[in-house]
């Protein structure tokens, strides 16, 4: 019976992680932006994008068909990535990042939360049951099967299957959910600027302060107008934008605030910016999917109306234009600004 029970836990992984990684790879692109937002270096995800889902399609076919040792090891390397996953999930989620896993390709659409972290926890226990309990490959073991063994098999199989298809239905009903949000917040940008000069809502998102509060992002502007500036722990172009902010802050007095946001975490991004004194709050990647940014360093110039006046420029060119524009129209001459090099971190 034991047998029988471990042998279902052992189809269901098969199907779970078969199912990844033929998603993943059907979406390499994704998949590459998607470890790269989990903190993998770009040559690294590249590398990942395919390795990662041709790893998973190889578990769930080992699972399937070889018996021996080699199921044991494909059993013990499903459990390896699911803890690993797990890990990377908690960590981001923690830092209250809106990274999208792509964990099952076109199907996984929504930002990873703590409901992604108990699915992948869960799938470490059916791990754990198809390679102690099953201890062989699925199709040698279910051709020795009595009625008995069939009758567990089946029935483990379909209650596995049936919680595994209501998560989901579920997780797919939350990103439709998502996405008509989005939908509503684009046709918003769609009057913002680069279309008709004109100001546009400050979208309707959550970042974290340095305490791991939750800040609504128009808040941030709510007592002067504020240059949000979007910056990374690992982008050379955001060390140049990084090595002005303060002295044209001063420049600028108490018209105009400046505030940072980042996706990096707290210790990295204090590390690589050590004198920074502009406030700094974490989640920036929902900010980059709302406003189309593509890539950083980027600003946006925050109102206490709740809209975006100017921005987003992208790229240190732009937000270097963008500060000088502003500088222009409080009449401050930011263009001579002294660039203060100890901001970078050596």
């Amino acid at each position: 019976m034991t047998t029988a029970v471990g042998t279902a836990l052992a189809l269901t992984l098969a199907v779970v992680f078969g199912w990844s990684g033929v998603a993943k790879l059907s979406t390499p692109g994704s998949t590459r932006r998607s470890l790269e937002e989990f903190g993998v270096p770009g040559r690294a995800a590249g590398w990942g994008a395919w390795a990662l889902p041709l790893g998973e399609c190889t578990i769930a076919i080992v699972l399937i068909v070889v018996p021996g040792p080699a199921f044991i090891v494909a059993g013990a390397a499903s459990i390896a990535l699911l803890v690993v996953f797990s890990v990377a999930l908690a960590r981001v989620v923690r830092a209250g990042e809106a990274v999208h896993c792509n964990c099952f390709g076109v199907a996984s659409t929504a930002p990873v939360s703590w409901r992604s972290v108990v699915r992948n926890l869960a799938l470490v226990v059916v791990a754990g049951g198809a390679v102690l309990l099953g201890g062989d490959a699925v199709a040698p073991t279910v051709a020795g099967f009595a009625p008995a063994q069939w009758t567990a098999f089946f029935a483990t199989t379909t209650l596995v299957l049936a919680v595994v298809a209501v998560v989901a239905v579920a997780t797919r009903a939350r990103a439709g959910r998502a996405s008509t949000a989005g939908e509503a917040q684009q046709g918003v940008l769609e009057q913002g600027p680069g279309r008709d000069g004109a100001e546009w809502p400050v979208p309707d998102l959550e970042v974290t302060d340095r305490g791991g509060r939750a800040v609504e992002l128009a808040t941030i502007a709510s007592a002067r107008p504020t240059l949000l500036v979007l910056l990374s722990a690992d982008c050379t172009p955001c060390t140049t934008v990084a090595a002005r902010l303060d002295g044209w802050a001063d420049a600028v007095g108490a018209s105009v605030g400046v505030a940072v946001l980042t996706s990096a975490e707290p210790r990295t991004f204090a590390e690589r910016y050590p004198h920074l004194g502009a406030p700094v709050y974490y989640g920036s990647r929902s900010l980059m999917a709302a406003a189309q940014i593509a890539g950083l360093p980027a600003a946006l110039l925050l109102t206490p109306a709740r809209t975006v006046a100017a921005g987003p420029a992208q790229g240190s060119d732009e937000v270097a234009e963008l500060l000088s524009a502003i500088g222009h129209v409080i009449g401050v001459n930011t263009d001579v600004l002294p660039v203060s090099h100890h901001e970078i971190a050596t």
